[in-house]
């Protein structure tokens, strides 16, 4: 008999803010966070999955609200994944930071930007 698959792993608002717990306090020079406490982030420790974290910056002077365009402002500042599945929680813990600051097409995130990311 066939086991019956893992359920995907989805991205949640969790998830996505401790991407951004880990980047400011990486910046910061400080201990990385503790990853969130169920129930909020329910990841067995055996789970494996592909990851990419994209982060993407609004430029100066725009603001989302005003926007009349329809278009996206944001523009992509950093992204980096593997296709390859492979401990999932070891890749949110490091991915994050490897987006922001080694994405070599890009120049490392700073203090100053996270605001608009």
């Amino acid at each position: 008999t066939l086991s019956p698959a893992p359920a995907p792993l989805v991205a949640s608002p969790d998830m996505c803010l401790y991407a951004f717990d880990l980047l400011t306090t990486h910046l910061a020079s400080a201990p990385p966070p503790p990853p969130p406490a169920p129930p909020h982030y329910q990841i067995p420790d055996s789970a494996s999955a592909t990851l990419f974290i994209t982060w993407s910056i609004l430029p100066e002077g725009h603001h989302p609200a005003a926007e009349t365009t329809g278009r996206d402002p944001y523009r992509l500042r950093g992204c980096v994944g593997t296709l390859a599945p492979g401990p999932f929680r070891k890749a949110l813990e490091t991915y994050p930071v490897v987006a922001a600051v080694r994405d070599r097409r890009f120049r490392p995130v700073g203090v100053g930007e996270v605001e608009r990311l």
